[in-house]
């Protein structure tokens, strides 16, 4: 459900953006300390990187949904540590 609702937000944000108006900092001479400098942003370029940006939010909550789910597995099963007093020690 986040993820829809992050993808609808962000496919309305970028209705919104005019190629010509929209600009993306980049890194120039980052190193030396010169300034950005700012460039056009490809309407397309945008959309990838928003893309890319909901999914790898859906993989992180999956991912954390997995790992939420072994620990209480491990939590139910005891199978932490004997010398530790509960799975809570164990994990920290």
């Amino acid at each position: 459900m986040t993820c829809q609702w992050l993808r609808s937000i962000v496919s309305r944000a970028i209705l919104y953006i005019h190629p010509s108006t929209a600009t993306t900092t980049l890194p120039v001479g980052a190193a030396s300390g010169r300034e950005s400098k700012k460039t056009p942003a490809d309407p397309h370029t945008i959309q990838a990187l928003t893309t890319e940006i909901i999914d790898l939010c859906a993989d992180i909550h999956r991912a954390e949904y997995r790992l939420l789910t072994l620990i209480r597995t491990l939590d139910s099963l005891e199978g932490w540590n004997p010398e530790m007093p509960s799975c809570a020690h164990w994990l920290s």
